[in-house]
């Protein structure tokens, strides 16, 4: 696992042997360099599309929509100031789903642009913090230019939400297959802030890395 920090755009993290520096672009791309086990390099890539089990179309052109669920648990700890190692830590299950809708149309020489709308709700479940966690909602546009056989849609946000300052990544990679759109939803979200009063001197961590699930839009 690799852990780290994120600011202005960028990515330093370390784990298993691993230092990894990522920008992140407002498209949501990942471009940087590290170092793997050993010294070797390790750059920082796009993630791939899943492989097509039918070739794409002749008119790929169209509306595709699919549902997804992710479940995971979001990790909370509160730290003393000028202290590393957290006084105060519990978790809650998470519950995440959401819908997609794709359209596709041809822009000419085998090229696509695609404008992806998702919107899903991250729902708590079970928690030992002893205080509760709120339903979120999101919704988000996502834009894409280029081949129907590598579809890539991503965008990084961060902002005050009151004393926080939340940061999310999202985004879809997929590959157009027959009829259908075969691809990945990923999700990861960070927050720090205050404690959860927004008082006192205690500093909040809270969220989950990228957690990730298949999905199949359909015409």
């Amino acid at each position: 696992m690799l852990t780290g920090t994120y600011a202005g755009g960028v990515f330093n993290v370390t784990g298993g042997g691993y230092t990894i520096t990522a920008a992140v672009s407002g498209a949501g791309a990942l471009t940087g360099t590290g170092t793997a086990p050993g010294g070797l390099s390790a750059d920082v890539a796009a993630a791939q599309p899943p492989a097509a089990s039918q070739p794409v179309p002749a008119n790929p052109a169209g509306t595709y929509t699919g549902s997804f669920r992710i479940d995971t648990v979001e990790k909370y700890s509160e730290t003393n100031p000028n202290q590393s190692v957290p006084f105060f830590t519990c978790t809650v299950d998470v519950a995440i789903t959401g819908t997609l809708k794709l359209i596709v149309t041809n822009t000419g020489n085998g090229q696509v642009n695609g404008d992806l709308a998702s919107a899903w709700t991250e729902k708590p479940g079970a928690t030992n913090c002893g205080f509760g966690f709120a339903t979120v909602s999101q919704t988000s546009g996502l834009d894409y230019d280029g081949p129907p056989t590598n579809l890539q849609f991503g965008r990084t946000e961060s902002g005050l939400d009151g004393f926080e300052t939340v940061t999310r990544v999202h985004g879809f990679s997929g590959v157009i297959s027959g009829n259908t759109v075969i691809g990945t939803m990923f999700l990861s979200l960070s927050v720090t802030g205050k404690n959860h009063q927004g008082a006192g001197p205690g500093n909040v961590s809270t969220g989950w890395p990228t957690v990730s699930t298949s999905v199949t839009l359909t015409k």
